[in-house]
């Protein structure tokens, strides 16, 4: 499948922790679950593969919460961060990443300086997803 300049990143929740891959290819730090979409790919479905084959999670997308542009390789990159809830936090990890480790909300300042995302809003953004899906789950009730 072709690539495009489009890219998805999963705030990946379980039980008050986020997911952290450690790179096994450059930047070689510890990230979010994240890839390049295929051409015409629906990008929450998008970054619902890329959690499985990087992970072997599976995850319910609940909003988009960040969109950011980049030229990181020489050409620009697009890209919308999610958050999202894993369904059990038993990670299997592809060739892509050499580790992983769930990281605490409240506790995102320890990893700062290890990755190359902004963590500082991110219990905020979850927060602000889980309040949208309850908000939702008790309209459609």
């Amino acid at each position: 499948m072709k690539e495009t300049n489009l890219a998805v990143v999963g705030i990946v929740v379980y039980e008050g922790k986020c997911l952290f891959l450690k790179r096994n290819n450059p930047p070689l730090n510890w990230g979010a679950p994240a890839g390049k979409l295929h051409e015409n790919e629906d990008p929450a479905l998008g970054l619902k593969r890329e959690v499985r084959e990087e992970t072997g999670l599976e995850v319910e997308v609940l909003l988009p919460v960040d969109v950011w542009q980049g030229v990181p390789a020489g050409y620009p990159i697009y890209s919308i961060t999610y958050v999202c809830l894993a369904s059990s936090d038993q990670v299997k990890l592809s060739h892509e990443h050499a580790d992983y480790r769930w990281v605490e909300l409240n506790d995102l300042d320890s990893i700062q300086s290890k990755t190359d995302f902004d963590t500082s809003r991110w219990p905020l953004l979850v927060e602000l997803a889980l309040d949208f899906q309850q908000r939702l789950a008790s309209k459609e009730r």
